[in-house]
């Protein structure tokens, strides 16, 4: 048998006047603070107890193991004590009638000689096995003064000590502002982002260099490209990072044959830290420089003819890559400080027709993490089914007491959802039945989840129980106390950040969308980045402000 720290009792129905109680029972109690374990397999009582004391406000996991006439408790996986019954004892058997009783017994039932304790408990318990078979709460033949479903709040004699590192503050903690970059470029967070700048056709002719300086957490990422495709010649240049390399590339495609020039930097540029490029092609050399570092030297053609037009961050989708390339990804990141030839190419500039799609600003500071302004949302699935189990995994940093997190809900009426209500977290599911049970975690200071800091959410719905754990604090716990689940979550869309106004709001208290950052989404075991969702609305991708 195993559980969480409880009185567990095993008797009869109730007894006739005169009537002595039968001689196999078992039970499990709480004795100032000890658990005490009494057995009789018909021929003599025992009695196991633990030296230490549990009645720490923690939860404890126990385990009475019998092999034989061999008992031995366990206490948090270490044996804690043990005794061996006689030999007329090898079985205790239970009722033929009666029942199994958690935290106390009923009125009219004799247990004081069973039990090293005849209150009732005051606590909670869960996870109950007995021969391997769970236990589930959900249905119980009949409760009294039980919340079935939901760990009651401990007193506060119990949660001194668990937030005793708890920070003293009064509200929460919004940043002072988000400083914005100057003249940076911020490319990704659009289905299409880039910039096309006219150039003179003669501009990367012969000589040339070009420089700029970028910033992004992604391995992969085109800085620019220009291409003239003229019947079967082909002639490109391009830089992008690939792998966390920077790789220039001058490709020259005719009857002849191919041209191709390349050079490559080492790994390990992609950590969101600003790193320059200079490009430099001297007669029939090209070298490229990262931090004014030189770090390949290769052969390249004397003249180039790419055209008219540099595009940055991406391709239009309405031009197709050439043949000659390998297939590019949107840069994810900023660029700054673009140079060609010694000139500052700021944009926009009035003096080109600069034409720019998707681009928007950049921070000055960022860390690893996506950012929602208020009026953001994904969609991780248009088609997400929960089935009868869900495991997830994510961290948030918010300066708000209010928001969703995540909600996925269907037309039948099941929905699950996480998100804070008032500076507590709250994981919400409904079978379907109008009757919704959820898990709480919320601390005595309402602005500890708000201070602008990263947390993390650790979450479980396992058919008909929820549990929900915020960083290292107490795991909470709700189940379906309603007895019936109409089916589970199918073919709905997963939502986080926010809600568009024509989603189903299912389990959630509100409607209003998370204000900060959120990363590391993990769900049945799968991590799935940003740019692998089904949509983005207003969501800057790891461009988390800090301050």
């Amino acid at each position: 048998m195993t559980t969480t720290t409880t009185t567990t009792t095993t008797t009869p129905t109730p007894l006739q006047p005169g009537e002595e109680h039968p001689p196999d029972y078992y039970s499990v109690s709480l004795v100032e603070g000890h658990l005490d374990i009494r057995l009789n397999g018909g021929t003599s009582s025992h009695r196991i107890m633990s030296s230490a004391k549990y009645n720490d406000g923690y939860l404890h996991s126990f385990f009475v193991i019998k092999e034989n006439r061999k008992v031995t408790l366990k206490v948090d996986d270490r044996e804690v004590n043990g005794t061996r019954l006689d030999r007329g004892s090898q079985v205790v058997s239970g009722p033929d009638t009666g029942g199994l009783y958690f935290g106390g017994v009923p009125e009219g039932i004799d247990a004081v000689t069973m039990v090293g304790s005849s209150r009732a408990l005051k606590g909670c318990i869960r996870d109950v096995i007995v021969n391997n078979r769970v236990v589930s709460f959900s249905r119980p033949v009949k409760f009294k003064d039980v919340y079935i479903g939901r760990c009651a709040d401990l007193p506060p004699t119990a949660m001194q000590g668990m937030e005793g590192d708890m920070k003293e503050i009064d509200s929460c903690q919004p940043p002072t502002q988000h400083t914005v970059e100057y003249k940076a470029l911020k490319f990704g967070d659009q289905l299409e982002s880039y910039v096309m700048v006219p150039m003179n056709p003669r501009t990367f002719k012969k000589n040339f260099n070009i420089s700029f300086e970028f910033r992004t957490y992604y391995p992969n990422g085109l800085f620019f490209i220009g291409s003239n495709i003229r019947k079967k010649k082909t002639q490109t240049i391009s830089a992008q990072l690939r792998n966390g390399r920077v790789i220039v590339s001058l490709r020259k495609h005719n009857k002849k044959g191919p041209k191709d020039t390349e050079a490559i930097s080492p790994p390990g540029l992609n950590t969101g830290q600003w790193r320059k490029v200079m490009i430099e092609k001297v007669r029939k050399r090209l070298h490229l420089f990262i931090d004014n570092q030189l770090v390949k030297k290769v052969k390249a053609p004397r003249k180039m003819n790419v055209g008219r037009a540099l595009f940055l961050g991406s391709l239009p989708a309405n031009i197709v890559i050439p043949d000659t390339m390998q297939e590019t990804e949107t840069l994810r990141g900023c660029l700054r400080n673009l140079k060609i030839n010694g000139e500052d190419f700021e944009i926009p500039n009035n003096r080109r027709r600069d034409h720019i799609v998707g681009v928007g600003q950049c921070f000055a500071s960022v860390q690893p993490g996506s950012y929602f302004p208020g009026d953001a949302y994904a969609i991780y699935s248009d088609d997400f089914n929960v089935g009868s189990l869900l495991e997830l995994r994510l961290e948030f940093r918010t300066w708000e007491l209010n928001g969703i997190i995540l909600s996925v809900a269907d037309p039948q009426g099941t929905s699950l959802s996480v998100e804070l209500v008032n500076g507590a977290v709250l994981l919400s599911v409904d079978m379907g039945t109008g009757h919704p049970f959820s898990a709480r975690v919320g601390l005595r200071n309402k602005f500890s989840f708000c201070d602008n800091m990263w947390h993390t959410v650790k979450a479980s719905y396992i058919k008909d129980s929820i549990s929900l754990r915020v960083d290292d604090y107490r795991e909470a716990y709700g189940f379906n106390g309603s007895g019936n689940d109409k089916g589970t979550l199918t073919g709905a869309p997963f939502y986080v950040g926010g809600l568009p106004d024509t989603a189903l709001q299912g389990t959630l208290m509100s409607r209003e969308n998370f204000k900060g950052c959120i990363r590391n989404i993990v769900l049945n075991s799968e991590r799935r980045d940003w740019t692998d969702m089904y949509r983005l609305q207003n969501v800057l991708l790891n461009a988390c402000p800090v301050q």
